[in-house]
């Protein structure tokens, strides 16, 4: 699905509002993944770090799935030995993709929470006194954002420049489809946060605090502002795909469930 105009609200989507979640991270993931090892095929899009983790190593199979983009997608994860993640955005992994995945090593982890919410009824957030919210490009801010990105969510630095600003060359225009924050103390980023506005919904990826400051509204500042921004050119609904942890922040701001975006990983060994 892709519209030109951004959705006024969840009403307005219809009853497919899950498929649309998932669709979102597809097209999120091709916007910002950028680099040598990033395979953007019209059937799938592959990243493979050689990374440690997961996230850095994954396929996105494009719907409809098939077996024969499955095995072009899959086939040079499982031959680098690391550990790898396959996701459908169509929320659905099919029969026989699903029976191969499992032939190669993969195990289903359910779905990511597939959340929405009319921006108009988050809950209100604000900044404990010390902090300031703010857009982030590339350069140095955007090197500390990659940094404190890695350190919020537990990933290597590599994975996590995949995701960032310095992947994708950002700019702090507030009209950009994809844009990077940062919540900072004393100018040292502690939070992040980024949001893609495309096929009429903004999106919010990379969230992430540093350990030593979490618990204090900053993940839910991050979720909720650049919504807020996004809100100013006319988008009515945010989405995000949830994990374990963050699930009960994003309810608690409003966000509804509307199903899940199937994932399969393998940890070779």
């Amino acid at each position: 699905m892709s519209v030109k105009s951004p959705y006024s609200a969840l009403s307005a989507i219809g009853p497919a509002v899950g498929r649309a979640i998932g669709r979102h991270l597809e097209v999120a993931f091709r916007a910002i993944a950028r680099g040598t090892n990033v395979a953007n095929e019209a059937a799938f899009l592959r990243v493979l770090s050689g990374e440690p983790h997961p996230l850095g190593n994954f396929a996105v199979l494009s719907e409809p799935a098939d077996l024969a983009s499955a095995r072009a997608a899959v086939e040079p994860l499982v031959a680098a030995a690391v550990p790898s993640a396959v996701l459908f955005p169509g929320m659905e992994a099919p029969a026989d993709v699903a029976a191969y995945l499992a032939g190669r090593g993969y195990v289903s982890h359910g779905g990511l929470p597939a959340m929405a919410v009319d921006i108009a009824r988050l809950k209100a957030t604000a900044l404990p006194a010390g902090y300031e919210f703010v857009r982030v490009g590339g350069g140095a801010d955007g090197e500390e954002w990659v940094r404190q990105f890695a350190a919020g969510y537990e990933l290597p630095i590599g994975v996590a420049r995949y995701f960032s600003p310095v992947a994708v060359g950002a700019d702090t225009a507030a009209d950009s489809p994809v844009q990077f924050f940062a919540i900072r103390k004393n100018g040292v980023t502690v939070s992040t946060s980024a949001c893609c506005l495309k096929d009429g919904l903004a999106g919010i990826y990379c969230v992430s605090t540093v350990p030593e400051e979490r618990r204090r509204g900053l993940g839910e500042h991050a979720t909720a502002e650049p919504l807020r921004l996004a809100a100013k050119l006319g988008y009515g609904v945010g989405v995000l795909q949830s994990s374990e942890a963050g699930y009960p922040v994003y309810t608690k701001l409003g966000f509804g469930d509307f199903g899940g975006v199937p994932i399969f990983i393998r940890m070779p060994g």
